[in-house]
């Protein structure tokens, strides 16, 4: 016969038991569903869902005549140097990842895997939404591809790649609030020029990425472009110009850096350019580099309205070239400062840009240099020459003025290279307090009656 259970014994047990089933009851339902392995060619339209998760690619998946649709929280992991093609083949494809904020759809790998690519037969309506994409690595892929096509990318995280986060050919991407962490390369990457335009300003570049910096190409712009205040910089790694009656437009606050011998060129076609870089006191537009880009370029054919207000033009030092040159155009240039360069400020051709409250400072060269005679209509009143300059006077390499002129107080001396006449009924106006300094062996002012 078993002795009797002790009292305080049977309640142990009883609260045991009670307390297991409490746990059994609340205790989440652990997913059985094994996983997917997809791989080559999908046709039609497919749905991954949450229940089929994870999908495995084995190979690549293209997809091809059809829409793929995934669900919110779907993990989607590739193996070595696998992709998700949409679009690259003859076939319209379209892929409609929406995924939500508290269950993202994640694109991953275990470092090695290759990219989300769009092609040209993207269709209408694709979209990438509170998406994670991760994890690649494979033959300098980015993350995302977007080679032509203009793809939705909205909430998604770009993190955690030794290349670049997003790339994008020719397509306009629409970009939204989007953020890039622990990116090796670039956040984002441009090949194709008018494609700046996709860049927006409300996604997040993290103090993580490698290189914080928007890589632009370069290139021909010959439809209206506009480039937004990233919140990083450009970095304008070969020269872009303006033609065909383009438009390019750059927002208050937007940055662009130049690599070594780089510019911005207006006008230098047969078809005219225009720019409108209208920045703020607050947030000025920068043009600048490393000591070594080339310049700012007007040419003859810059179209009427080119401006450049509030900006701020520095730290050039290619081949003597002027951080701004007006070659034969009348842009307005007012309430820029030029500054930091061992060359010259502004230079001016045959035009006569509109100048207003400008300021030069730290310039090596001259702040203006002017080698037409005319032009030195153009310099103003109202502008500041700082004392940090090495050569404060306004170069005048002197010639005949042919048409009304005028040489206003600028506040320091004009220096004449070169003598200087008048003729053919033109009338020079000279204000008061205008000084003007003669190299060796120049003339004074020579009223010549021809014609």
């Amino acid at each position: 016969m078993h002795a009797p259970v002790p009292v305080k014994n049977m309640i142990r047990l009883y609260l045991s038991i009670c307390f297991l089933c409490f746990f059994m009851s609340t205790a989440p339902v652990l997913s059985t569903a094994a996983a997917t392995t997809v791989n080559g060619v999908l046709t039609g339209d497919r749905t991954w869902t949450k229940d089929g998760s994870p999908y495995i690619v084995t190979g690549t998946v293209t997809v091809y005549n059809g829409t793929l649709t995934i669900e919110p929280g779907v993990i989607v992991q590739f193996n070595a140097s696998r992709s998700l093609q949409i679009g690259t083949t003859s076939g319209s494809a379209r892929l409609v990842a929406q995924g939500t904020p508290e269950d993202p759809i994640t694109f991953t790998g275990n470092n090695d895997w290759g990219q989300l690519s769009f092609g040209a037969n993207t269709a209408e309506g694709t979209i990438l939404e509170h998406c994670i994409i991760e994890k690649n690595g494979y033959n300098n892929y980015p993350l995302v591809y977007v080679f032509s096509s203009n793809v939705t990318i909205k909430n998604c995280t770009f993190r955690n790649t030794p290349n670049s986060g997003l790339a994008i050919g020719s397509g306009v991407p629409a970009l939204e609030a989007n953020t890039y962490t622990g990116i090796g390369g670039y956040p984002i990457s441009i090949t194709q020029a008018r494609s700046i335009s996709a860049v927006d300003n409300t996604s997040t570049f993290d103090e993580s990425n490698t290189n914080n910096l928007i890589y632009y190409a370069g290139g021909h712009i010959d439809q209206d472009t506009s480039i937004a205040d990233a919140g990083i910089p450009y970095y304008c790694a070969g020269s872009f110009g303006v033609f065909y009656g383009a438009v390019l437009s750059i927002a208050p606050g937007a940055e662009i850096q130049f690599a070594a011998n780089q510019s911005l060129l207006l006008g230098n076609y047969t078809s005219p350019g225009k720019l409108v870089a209208q920045g703020s006191e607050t947030d000025p537009i920068t043009f600048t580099g490393n000591n070594d880009w080339g310049w700012l370029y007007f040419g003859k054919n810059t179209a009427e309205g080119t401006i450049l207000e509030h900006c701020i033009i520095e730290k050039n030092g290619y081949n003597n070239y002027p951080l701004v040159y007006v070659f034969s155009s009348n842009v307005t240039i007012k309430n820029c400062t030029f500054r930091n360069t061992p060359n010259s400020g502004l230079a001016i051709g045959s035009g006569v840009p509109a100048l207003e409250a400008n300021t030069y400072t730290g310039i090596g060269g001259y702040p203006i240099s002017i080698t037409q005679a005319r032009s030195i209509s153009a310099v103003d009143n109202t502008s500041t020459f700082d004392e940090s300059n090495t050569n404060n006077l306004i170069y005048y390499a002197g010639g005949h003025i042919d048409q009304d002129t005028s040489i206003a107080d600028a506040g320091i001396p004009y220096y004449c290279a070169g003598s200087f006449g008048v003729f053919y009924g033109a009338v020079l106006s000279i204000a008061p307090g205008a000084e003007i300094q003669f190299a060796a062996n120049q003339r004074s002012v020579t009223l010549l009656n021809k014609g």
